[in-house]
C-alpha cells in the first residue's frame, strides 16, 4: 500500500476561453487566481490556478484554456463532479449569488447527510458546494464574499465509473478505504486526506450538448486525460490575452 499519498491535491481541466474561465472562478466564486504560467508542453497555452490565499495543495483548481476547443462528451471513466467545502450555513447566500449571476445547473440535494448545491462552469463542467462542519481551512476573502461564506478548499471529487471494482481497488493501493455508500455512490477517504473521493458504479448517461467542453480530470491521486481529438484541435489555436489580476 502507497502510505506518502495525503490526499487530493488539484484539479485540473481545460476551457475555451481563458478570460471567462478567470473571471468566473476569481469573481463568480471568490477564489484568488494565485498563478498564471504555461502549459510546458504547448507554451502559447496558458496554465491557470485558482485557490485560497496561498495556494494550499487542497484547494487549487487549475485550467488549460484552449480557444476553440472541440466539445466534449461527458460520460463514463471520468470525473463528474468536483466538489468544493464552504462554511456551515453558506449555501442560501451561494444560491442567492448564483441565481443573480445566472448560472446555470442550479441544484439542491443531500448526499452522505452533506447538504450541497450543483451548478455548471462555463465550460459546462460540473461543481458542488458542500456544507462541511469542523473544516479548519479559511477561505479568502474577496470583494463581498466573507470568510464565514468562501470556498474553503475541495472536498472531493465524484467518479463517474461503469464498473468500480478496478477503481476500488487502486484506491486501497493508494491508501483509501470506503467509509461510506449510498444508493450507487460509494465513498472513499484516508484518515489524514484534505478530501474525501466519491466513486459510483452506475454508468453515466447524461445526454451531452453541442458546444460542451471536458468536464474536470483528478491529477493527483489520480489521472483522467481526455480524449486525443480535443487535444488535436486545440494545438493549432493561438492564447489570448488575459488580465492581471491578485
Amino acid at each position: 500500500m502507497i502510505t506518502h499519498i495525503k490526499g487530493l491535491h488539484h484539479v485540473t481541466s481545460m476551457a475555451a476561453h481563458a478570460q471567462q474561465n478567470s473571471d468566473f472562478f476569481t469573481k463568480n466564486l471568490g477564489l484568488r487566481r494565485v498563478k498564471k504560467t504555461v502549459n510546458f508542453d504547448d507554451p502559447q497555452v496558458y496554465h491557470l490556478y485558482y485557490g485560497d490565499e496561498f495556494g494550499t495543495p487542497g484547494s487549487v483548481m487549475t485550467y488549460f484554456p484552449f480557444p476553440h476547443i472541440a466539445p466534449g462528451r461527458p460520460g463514463t471513466g471520468e470525473v463528474g463532479d468536483t466538489y468544493f467545502a464552504v462554511p456551515r450555513g453558506a449555501l442560501k447566500f451561494w444560491k442567492d449569488r448564483l441565481v443573480a449571476q445566472e448560472v446555470s445547473g442550479l441544484d439542491e440535494s443531500e448526499v452522505f447527510g452533506e447538504k450541497r448545491l450543483r451548478f455548471d462552469g462555463p465550460d459546462r463542467d460540473s461543481f458542488s458546494l458542500i456544507e462541511v462542519d469542523n473544516d479548519s481551512r479559511s477561505g479568502w476573502q474577496s470583494g463581498d464574499i466573507a470568510t464565514s461564506e468562501a470556498i474553503q478548499g475541495f472536498r472531493g471529487a465524484s467518479l463517474r465509473l461503469q464498473d468500480s471494482a478496478a477503481t476500488s481497488e487502486l484506491l486501497r493501493f493508494m491508501g483509501y478505504q470506503q467509509v461510506d455508500s449510498q444508493g450507487n455512490h460509494s465513498r472513499f477517504a484516508k484518515a489524514a486526506a484534505m478530501a474525501p473521493i466519491s466513486s459510483t458504479s452506475k454508468p453515466y448517461s447524461r445526454p451531452t450538448q453541442r458546444g460542451q467542453a471536458p468536464v474536470p480530470c483528478i491529477t493527483s491521486p489520480l489521472r483522467w486525460k481526455t480524449g486525443q481529438r480535443s487535444l488535436r484541435y486545440a494545438r493549432r489555436c493561438w492564447t489570448p490575452a488575459i488580465r492581471s489580476r491578485r
